[in-house]
């Protein structure tokens, strides 16, 4: 049915609407931001630099702006370094310095603001700089350590990380930069305070490399191959969860699986790095004390599984829990280990020891002696011990296990990356769990599910 609307009820409405508008339009508007950007720099190398809006206001001679990051200088240098900031370094240019071991501030055509504050090699700082109509302010770690007038002078429209400096006697920088971020309007002292108490985790952080490299030829696809802007992770406002032990319950080292069968338990893991002074025929031996750091294993299982159950890590399944799950516990090898008690009546028996599967590869040592290696995620291990077994007596065996050799870079869904590249790396290593690197249903899995997965 169709009807008109009264005069009363138009006019209505347009207040309505002009009410509407008016609110809208006195909303402040959100300040411009560019960044933050992570790069990790190899002394003597070379930079990292990306393009800015050309119509950018921080780019002005009268901007109101602030930029900021968190560095770490990986050696000391008596020379000049520039360590991030905008513009042109060799003209109009906004830069953190590293001078003689203290923090500057570049400003291009020969001036220069100095301070006496530090940087340690070998250490975080927190670096901000920040320019207002009443000037310009240099902080470190939270605390403003020199001031100065502002030149009026307009820049290039270019962010730099670690560019080639324009002196002939400077030095490149070597290092760290974290969340280095260039945005509208000046911060002040409390805020800055604030954000230098918030320490990167280099665990989390993914640096872009900022050194020279040969990218991987390979027929399939590679996925990811560079990590991903850092604007681009997804975030919440939800903290992690807390990690949550679980029950080991029972914990039988020898368990009768039928007829002249019988499964290994009460496994022990630990980190390769944690015992890199002991060999196989070492951790293999009976009279080895596995003490700390070595935890008790959940196998089958993979070495997420355990540092999950031993509460180590949250639930990766749960919210962003994945994202407190360093990409680390691929880069290094695992020991597992168990010791039982061989029946005596097993004696001059032929023995034979199998695993149905480890990801990826593996050494096996029986009783200080190497048993063999297996390599592929679905092979099956099978090794002669009876020679190496011991009936009647306590038998050790331990197996280091190695990550698949090529991990991948796994991507991070959120709405501002989207789905992403599907995993890609992981296949020239296949058969294997390819997807754990990362696909468009699945997000990475931090230890590419090694360990003694079956």
């Amino acid at each position: 049915m169709l009807s008109r609307e009264s005069g009363s009820v138009r006019r209505r409405m347009a207040r309505a609407i002009i009410v509407a508008v008016l609110s809208l339009a006195a909303l402040p508007l959100l300040a411009a931001t560019y960044g933050p950007w992570n790069a990790e720099v190899l002394q003597g190398g070379i930079g990292l630099d990306a393009p800015m809006p050309t119509q950018a206001s921080v780019l002005g001679a009268s901007a109101d702006w602030s930029a900021y990051a968190w560095v770490y200088p990986s050696h000391a240098s008596q020379a000049k370094q520039l360590l991030a900031g905008f513009g042109d370094p060799a003209g109009a240019a906004r830069y953190f310095l590293i001078d003689q071991g203290r923090l500057g501030f570049w400003w291009g055509n020969r001036s220069t603001v100095s301070s006496r504050a530090t940087l340690s090699a070998g250490h975080w700082h927190f670096v901000a700089a920040v320019s207002d109509g009443n000037g310009f302010s240099l902080y470190l770690d939270g605390k403003r350590v020199a001031s100065a007038a502002t030149p009026q002078v307009a820049v290039a429209a270019k962010m730099a990380i670690a560019p080639i400096a324009p002196w002939p006697d400077a030095d490149h920088f070597g290092g760290k930069v974290a969340g280095f971020t260039v945005q509208d309007g000046a911060l002040d002292g409390g805020q800055l305070a604030a954000m230098a108490k918030q320490l990167p985790d280099p665990q989390l952080t993914r640096f872009a490399d900022a050194s020279p490299h040969w990218p991987v030829q390979v027929k399939q696809m590679a996925g990811q191959v560079e990590p991903q802007p850092p604007a681009t992770l997804p975030v919440s406002r939800a903290p992690f969860s807390a990690p949550s032990e679980k029950a080991l319950g029972d914990r039988v080292a020898l368990k009768p699986d039928g007829a002249r069968r019988w499964e290994l338990g009460r496994w022990q893991l630990v980190s390769a790095t944690e015992v890199d002074d002991a060999e196989g025929a070492v951790i293999s031996s009976p009279g080895y004390t596995a003490g700390k750091p070595w935890m008790e294993a959940t196998v089958p299982g993979t070495v997420l599984t355990t540092l999950i159950d031993r509460g180590v890590y949250p639930d990766p399944t749960y919210g962003l829990n994945n994202m407190a799950i360093p990409e680390s516990l691929h880069q290094h090898d695992w020991w597992y280990r168990t010791t039982f008690a061989l029946p005596t009546e097993l004696a001059g028996q032929p023995l034979r020891l199998t695993f149905d599967g480890i990801n990826y590869a593996a050494e096996v040592w029986v009783n200080g002696q190497r048993a063999g290696r297996i390599e592929g995620a679905f092979i099956r291990g099978q090794f002669d011990v009876t020679k190496l077994l011991k009936p009647g007596k306590d038998n050790t065996i331990a197996v280091r296990v190695s990550p698949p050799p090529n991990p991948g870079v796994p991507h991070e869904q959120s709405i501002a990356a989207g789905p992403g590249p599907n995993g890609g790396m992981e296949a020239l290593d296949g058969p294997t769990f390819i997807a754990n690197e990362g696909w468009d249903w699945i997000p990475a899995i931090r230890d590419r599910d090694t360990g003694l997965w079956q």
